[in-house]
């Protein structure tokens, strides 16, 4: 393939669209308030779940175990998911793959 075939393959649909759909790649319907939403909704909570339990470990009852160690080793690991989800929110969310054009979909399997 020549350079100029590949640019037209890379800005075409990722997907096939069913019979009768024509693909929008200018401005896709898609969920990207609603995603980033509810991704900071529960980013929100889940850091003042710790942050309440930690206090009340320390302050209140004035001991810590290895529990309350787990406990901000999977919200750090929930963090760093959050993190990766919202890169992956630019992309896509609830977008269907025949309204991605193949570029943005490329984009979104390699998080740069």
């Amino acid at each position: 393939m020549d350079p100029a075939q590949i640019e037209a393959l890379l800005d075409g649909p990722a997907g096939t669209p069913p019979p009768g759909v024509a693909p929008n790649l200018e401005n896709p319907p898609n969920l990207q308030k609603i995603g980033r939403g509810l991704l900071l909704t529960c980013l929100c909570l889940a850091t003042v779940a710790v942050i309440l339990r930690l206090y009340t470990k320390v302050f209140i009852m004035g001991k810590l175990r290895a529990s309350d160690g787990s406990i901000v080793i999977g919200w750090g690991i929930f963090v760093g998911y959050a993190a990766t989800s919202w890169l992956l929110t630019k992309v896509a969310p609830g977008v269907d793959q025949w309204n991605i054009s193949l570029r943005n979909f490329e984009s979104m399997l390699y998080v740069r």
